[in-house]
């Protein structure tokens, strides 16, 4: 803890002060009085902790100084004001910085005739809501003067606390849900392999009503660089297959944390995008805000993970007692991911175009299942690098139109994961062809004004030979035209969220910063989000002209 005279000190060099009075000066000394003046006292007038009750709300505290007629700026709203509220575990001046409560107004007190009483004056501290976890700290005011030698002095009233009737996270008011996660012992998520298990979880929705409660809640940290940055993305394990904040019933979800992304919503852009094609599956979300251990962790985005279920990607899935046994194959259905990163247990890669294949869901699958896909992927191949032989029988293995559709929603976004490849899934039924998607992993380089001209993913993994046929750029031009309507309906989409998410955003852009990096975002939020618009708008309009010349 830095001693009061260090804090003083340092207090001295973070303001340039105009020294006049306001215009409602209490008191005028006479000719005889030296305005200037040594304080003799600084007393916040407090009886017991200032309460708040709600986000929002203000509340009045009286502070004295003597002399009576020691000169000060105190007109908080022209940002000379010398009076400034600080707290105990460092040197900031928190009027006008993260500090959720501040000083909106210091007028003059009064007496109940109306009269100035002197030396006596109100100042209005107001909540914002910011942070109901932050007030344990105790809170001074400080003032700012010159004494009668001229010198420019800093002096710290005694303490006062304020605190809350409760302990409500509803106070925590951004319009958004809140997830509050309470880890035994306080510890912190430390691995994306091991699950932590027996945490409490409480979910409130936009209206603070109680959406899920549950005490056997599972959790880890997941992705694979975006685990490396400050702000940790999570995967969530319920108990038992749940419905939250209206998304379909599961046991599995996660919470991304958008640290890349100025804007936080380019997965929610690329996942309504995804929702204006013919993909089967879309995994839905939510924006939140998170607490963990009576932290509050900013804006994270909760949404569903990708799994097989009949509301997520609905291939079949056996009860316990059918799974297969050691041998058996083609008895269920499989999510693959492609991904560099081949770091799953079960995974091969593609014997003809080197493709990583990883097994996403099962969690667990026989060896002779493995081999199955293996061989179904090495035929599916041959096919595919058959096209304009005149012999390919490729579309008998794949989905044509889900392969359009999932590129029409990386070619849109800009998302070049799929040329590493990484991020891309696909999955196959009992006896049905291999589908693309659901898409996923959209926070990094999507919709940045450099890519607005130009394919993105044209050459990505099995695209670069499906173009050279004519009959799958035929269904490319089909399927765009039959979207482009509701693609049009993106850039009012992107408005509803920039409003939708102003004031976490304050707060999460206060917690977090933003490196700059890889979207070459402005700092500023509107202009975030406006040239998110505007680039979506450019993309779209040069895709109108160069798919309808493929």
């Amino acid at each position: 803890m830095i001693n009061k005279l260090s804090w003083r000190l340092l207090f001295l060099s973070a303001f340039v002060l105009l020294w006049g009075c306001s215009d409602d000066e209490p008191y005028s000394p006479t000719p005889d009085e030296n305005k200037n003046a040594d304080l003799e006292s600084f007393t916040v007038n407090v009886d017991s902790p200032v309460v708040f009750t709600e986000a929002g709300e203000s509340k009045t505290i009286e502070f004295s100084i003597l002399p009576e007629y020691l000169d000060f700026a105190y007109d908080v709203k022209s940002g000379n004001c010398a009076v400034n509220l600080s707290y105990d575990k460092g040197i900031n001046a928190y009027n006008n910085g993260s500090y959720p409560v501040k000083i909106e107004d210091i007028s003059p007190a009064r007496d109940g005739s109306g009269n100035i009483i002197k030396g006596s004056y109100i100042a209005k501290l107001r909540d914002s809501g910011d942070n109901i976890f932050t007030y344990s700290e105790k809170l001074y005011l400080t003032l700012v003067y010159k004494n009668a030698k001229g010198l420019i002095m800093s002096a710290m009233s005694n303490a006062f606390t304020v605190e809350y009737e409760n302990d409500s996270p509803l106070l925590l008011n951004t319009g958004l849900p809140i997830v509050i996660i309470d880890i035994p012992n306080k510890a912190e998520i430390t691995s994306k392999d091991n699950w932590a298990s027996k945490i409490n979880i409480t979910i409130y929705d936009e209206n603070g009503k109680i959406d899920y409660n549950d005490s056997e809640l599972q959790m880890k940290g997941r992705g694979n660089s975006t685990w490396g940055y400050p702000k940790k993305p999570y995967a969530l394990k319920l108990n038992k297959k749940e419905k939250i904040l209206g998304m379909s019933k599961h046991k599995r979800w996660c919470l991304l944390a958008n640290y890349l992304d100025r804007t936080m919503i380019r997965n929610a852009v690329a996942f309504e995008v995804s929702r204006k094609t013919g993909l089967a599956y879309t995994p839905d979300g939510r924006f939140v805000e998170l607490i963990v251990n009576g932290t509050h962790r900013g804006n994270y985005y909760l949404t569903e993970q990708i799994k097989v279920d009949k509301n997520r990607v609905n291939i079949t899935d056996p009860d316990d007692e059918d799974l297969p046994k050691e041998g058996d194959y083609n008895t269920r259905g499989y999510i693959f991911e492609l991904d560099i990163y081949f770091d799953e247990q079960y995974k091969f890669r593609s014997s003809i175009f080197d493709m990583p294949y990883m097994f996403k869901d099962p969690d667990e699958v026989w060896a002779s299942e493995v081999s199955y896909i293996k061989q179904y992927v090495k035929m599916m191949e041959e096919s595919i690098a058959k096209i304009n032989t005149g012999s390919s029988d490729y579309m008998d293995y794949l989905d044509a139109e889900s392969f359009a559709d999932w590129w029409l929603v990386h070619e849109i976004m800009t998302n070049g994961e799929p040329n590493h490849p990484k991020s891309s899934y696909m999955y196959k039924d009992v006896d049905g062809k291999m589908f693309m998607g659901p898409v996923w992993d959209f926070d990094w380089a999507t919709l940045v004004a450099i890519k607005t001209t130009g394919f993105a993913v044209k050459n990505s993994l099995y695209f670069n030979r499906l173009f050279q046929d004519a009959q799958f750029v035929k269904l490319v031009k089909e399927r765009y035209a039959m979207f482009k309507s509701g693609l049009n309906e993106i850039p009012a989409y992107i408005d509803g969220l920039k409003e939708l998410l102003r004031k976490s955003d304050s707060i999460n852009y206060k917690m977090w910063g933003y490196t700059g990096e890889p979207n070459n975002d402005a700092a500023d939020y509107d202009k975030a989000m406006n040239n998110l618009k505007s680039v979506y708008e450019a993309r779209i309009k040069w895709l109108d002209t160069a798919i309808n010349n493929m």
